[in-house]
Formats: C-alpha cells, sequence, structure tokens
C-alpha cells in the first residue's frame, strides 16, 4: 500500500517536474488591403446639334452711281478698234489659148470594173461660140499603146462655152476572168477626112485617162 502510493507521488512529481511544451504559435497573418473599386460615373449621352441650313450669301454687286464716282474725273469710252481685214489676192486666171479641150473623163462604175463601162468626157469650150462635135474614146492597153483595144459609139455634141460634161453614146465591156489589166482612154473627134484627132489638155498635151481592171 505504501510501496504504491510512493509510486503514485513519484509519477507526480515526475510529470510536474517535466515542463509541457507550449504549442507553436503562428504568425499574425499580414493584412492585406483590398483595393477600393470606384464605379466610373456614367457619362450622359451627347447629343449632337442641329445646325442650321445655312445659306450661300448671295453675292452683291455693286452698281456705281454717280455719288460714288469721284468728282471731276469724266469717264471716256474707249472705242472698239475693228479688226483689219487681210486682203487675199485673187487666184491669178491662166490664160488659155482659144479651143476646144478635155479636161476630164469620168467612168461609170468608178472605179471601173469588169463589165460594161460608160465614160463622160469633160469639155472646156475656149471659143466664142457654141461647138459641134463628132467624138469618141478609144481605149488601149498600157502596154500597146499604138493599137486600140476597144471603141464606143460615135457621139454628136453641141458643147457650149465654158465647162461642161458629155456622156458619150454607148459603152465600152471588158469580160470577166484574168488578172488585173492596166489601160487608158482617149477622147478624139474627126475631122472633115473623118479621121479621129486626140483632143488636148488646156497644157497643149494629148489628155489621157489611166485605169485598172480587176
Amino acid at each position: 500500500m505504501h510501496i504504491r502510493f510512493a509510486l503514485l507521488v513519484l509519477v507526480t512529481l515526475v510529470a510536474c517536474a517535466t515542463p509541457q511544451a507550449a504549442p507553436p504559435t503562428q504568425p499574425p497573418l499580414p493584412t492585406v488591403g483590398l483595393p477600393t473599386l470606384v464605379l466610373p460615373t456614367p457619362i450622359p449621352p451627347t447629343r449632337t446639334p442641329t445646325l442650321a441650313p445655312t445659306s450661300a450669301p448671295s453675292p452683291t454687286l455693286l452698281v456705281p452711281t454717280a455719288a460714288s464716282m469721284r468728282p471731276g474725273i469724266a469717264v471716256t469710252a474707249t472705242p472698239l478698234i475693228a479688226p483689219t481685214a487681210t486682203r487675199v489676192p485673187p487666184t491669178p486666171t491662166i490664160a488659155v489659148a482659144p479651143g476646144l479641150y478635155v479636161t476630164n473623163l469620168r467612168t461609170v462604175p468608178d472605179p471601173p470594173v469588169r463589165g460594161e463601162i460608160e465614160f463622160h468626157a469633160t469639155f472646156l469650150n475656149a471659143t466664142s461660140a457654141p461647138q459641134n462635135y463628132r467624138w469618141v474614146v478609144f481605149i488601149y492597153k498600157a502596154d500597146a499603146p499604138n493599137k486600140s483595144f476597144g471603141q464606143t459609139t460615135q457621139t454628136t455634141s453641141a458643147i457650149p462655152l465654158g465647162t461642161s460634161e458629155q456622156k458619150s453614146l454607148g459603152s465600152w465591156r471588158l469580160g470577166p476572168g484574168g488578172g488585173c489589166e492596166f489601160f487608158f482612154a482617149r477622147v478624139a473627134f474627126f475631122n472633115e477626112s473623118n479621121n479621129p484627132i486626140p483632143f488636148t489638155a488646156p497644157n497643149g498635151k494629148v489628155f489621157e485617162k489611166t485605169f485598172s481592171l480587176c
């Protein structure tokens, strides 16, 4: 009994003599300052100003009055100078010896083609009166100028003074086929001996009209 009591006292003393470890103290948590949220102030909607239509100012025309003019200053109107017309010298008239000439020979169709061809001669009567002539159109090949290749019907015309166009009677025909061929034509009149004499141009050369047929 005493032994048990002694052991109990001993255990109690040991327990009282051994200091108990204090529980670990946790460091205080740092105080974190939360940012203060500032709500944005709502911006009221901006109204678009209404612009009143602006009309462009009308230009003001200042009319000079007698009061606005300086006294003693006379306004003199400057006369307009009319442009001087430049005289063009007249075209000199080419002197042509009296006579009957051929100046052109027109074909129908123009340009001519194979088939029927008509001839219209332009005469210049530089005589003192109308002339009656019997005339014809001769056609020659370019490579055989000394032999007629054909002719129109003889025509008698009363040719007036000045320039006139006369149609030859009949026509001349070149049949189809072959390549292009080159020709020239002369207008001739018949003298008292019934011999054909070629008309000349005003320059004195025998008149010839060249053309090609294809």
